[in-house]
Order: C-alpha cells, then sequence, then structure tokens
C-alpha cells in the first residue's frame, strides 16, 4: 500500500517537472514520497523481524506440549470472532508463557482450560515458542 504513495508521489514530482508547476506541487510530492519512504523504513525491521524469528522457531525448535491456562474471546465485527488461548510450559526449571487463537469456532469449542497443546519452542530462548497448529488440528479433530 505504501509502494501506490511512493508511485504517486513520484508521479507528482515528474509532472511538476514536465510542466513547469510552481514550487508547492514539488512539495506535495516530496511529501507523499517522503512520508511513505518513512513508515516502509520504520515498520518494515519489525515486521522482517517477526516473521524470522517465525521460521527460527519452525527450523529449530523442539517440540514439546504446553497445558492452556486461559481461554477468552474477542469479537472484531459481526462476522469475525477471535479465541484466544494462554498457554504454559516448563523448561529447565522456569515457566515460560505463550499465547495464540483460533478463528475456527468448532475448533475453539474442543479445546479447554487444562487441555495439552503441541508447541515448538527454541532451546536457547524459551520465550520464542509456537503452537503446531497442523498438530493441534488434528488432535481437535479427531
Amino acid at each position: 500500500m505504501l509502494m501506490v504513495f511512493v508511485c504517486i508521489g513520484i508521479g507528482i514530482l515528474w509532472m511538476a517537472r514536465v510542466t513547469d508547476a510552481p514550487i508547492f506541487v514539488y512539495g506535495i510530492g516530496g511529501f507523499f514520497t517522503v512520508f511513505a519512504l518513512f513508515f516502509m523504513g520504520a515498520t518494515m525491521p519489525s515486521s522482517l523481524m517477526f516473521y524470522y524469528e517465525k521460521q527460527v522457531v519452525a527450523k529449530y525448535g523442539r517440540n514439546k506440549e504446553a497445558v492452556v491456562s486461559d481461554a477468552y474471546t474477542e469479537v472484531l465485527d459481526d462476522s469475525v470472532t477471535l479465541y484466544y488461548f494462554d498457554y504454559e510450559f516448563d523448561y529447565k526449571k522456569t515457566r515460560q508463557f505463550g499465547t495464540f487463537y483460533l478463528d475456527d469456532k468448532a475448533l475453539a469449542e474442543k479445546l479447554a482450560v487444562g487441555d495439552a497443546v503441541p508447541i515448538k519452542f527454541l532451546a536457547f530462548d524459551p520465550s520464542q515458542s509456537d503452537v503446531r497448529m497442523r498438530s493441534l488440528t488434528g488432535k481437535l479433530t479427531r
């Protein structure tokens, strides 16, 4: 989406150059371009790091069972309801916590507090954990 603003800004700058437009048109084009590039630069590192950490857990993680400790729902609008579950597990005598969500009501109703959920976590950083959704879905649909 931000690339659209970059393209609009560059288009305005180009049109201003071709048509000898007043200086404020350059300002508008520059604002569009700089605004979009700033937000791309500000948000991209955290987004890339989030997906990088997910892939590291998927590739190098250890499998373990965690226990659901809390369940709650969030209604976003009439058609979307998210079912959140907090889980906890022990690793090297320390308790670790995590949260995941389901958007399927039938699966969420089968999962209760105290149930075991399959997770994958990093041995060198157990705070990085992820629920193995394929395994959980298979377990709940049996």
